[in-house]
């Protein structure tokens, strides 16, 4: 592995002389994504890496290292209202968000931009990539013949298989179900029937489309999205072991939660009379 790859992967200050230059892609235009992604980009470019970064929510305050670069205006920026996914079930919901993430990536493949980095020669030494729907941008990764690194904001149930470490439906439950991971018999066979049935659904809908998706824009010559989907070198991903439930570790997969989270390093100080309050609150509200 080149010591450029491995800076990408946790930027180890034995390799600093040797500065990469990173492509990422934001295919999802809900500015709550962008959270996570901006600081590990940021990051990336305050270690001395040039980091390219194509989507539609720039930095307020440039920094050194990283270039924005839009791709699509105010037409896909348009926000969800809750009236509009009222009395819908799960699969309906889901299909909303796929549908407008793939509505999303048709407008920035007639972006100029994206146009351009089509037919463009710079040499990326990895690309970085949102999994949130379809995963329009993955054919990146072939392009520019990098590795392929992936963040989600979610433990969203069809991410796990990306890396061949599926969530184990007996003490892992579905992102979308209500369970924890201390289920009885019944919960864990509505579990392991609703987690085959929403990953078989993502990949006969969501990854058939991305197909016809990739096919338009990238060619006949390229893999498929789901051999691109397996190629994936690394998946970061919001969640913590201390606040959602413990999963085998894996060198592909690792948790960055609270990664967004700016401290000193020191616990804020409570006095004794707002404890007590605080006490005297969590009372009442398990008498009420």
């Amino acid at each position: 592995m080149k010591c450029s790859h491995i800076l990408v992967i946790c930027a180890l200050p034995i390799c600093i002389s040797e500065a990469a230059r990173i492509l990422a892609l934001i295919n999802y235009a809900g500015r709550s994504q962008y959270v996570i992604f901006h600081t590990y980009l940021k990051a990336l470019a305050a270690r001395g890496h040039q980091v390219d970064v194509y989507g539609y929510h720039p930095l307020e305050k440039p920094v050194p290292n990283y270039t924005d670069i839009s791709i699509g205006g105010s037409a896909v920026l348009n926000n969800v209202s809750i009236e509009q996914l009222r009395g819908q079930g799960r699969f309906q919901v889901i299909s909303y968000f796929m549908d407008n993430v793939l509505q999303t990536c048709r407008v920035a493949f007639e972006n100029e931009n994206i146009l351009n980095l089509m037919k463009s020669n710079i040499t990326y030494h990895a690309v970085i990539t949102l999994i949130m729907g379809p995963d329009c941008f993955i054919g990146f990764s072939h392009r520019f013949k990098a590795p392929l690194i992936s963040i989600t904001t979610s433990t969203l149930p069809w991410v796990t298989y990306r890396n061949r470490n599926p969530d184990n439906p007996a003490y892992i439950p579905n992102y979308f179900l209500p369970f924890s991971n201390q289920m009885n018999f019944w919960e864990r066979l509505v579990n392991a029937v609703f987690d085959c049935a929403v990953n078989v659904w993502y990949d006969h809908n969501v990854n058939t489309a991305t197909e016809e998706f990739f096919k338009h824009h990238y060619g006949k010559d390229y893999p498929s999205v789901r051999e691109l989907q397996q190629r994936i070198s690394l998946i970061l991903v919001n969640s913590h072991f201390s606040v959602n439930t413990p999963r085998p570790v894996l060198p592909t997969f690792l948790e960055i939660g609270g990664l967004h989270i700016k401290s000193n390093g020191k616990l804020p100080q409570v006095s004794l009379q707002n404890t007590a309050r605080l006490k005297f609150t969590m009372c009442l509200s398990l008498h009420y």
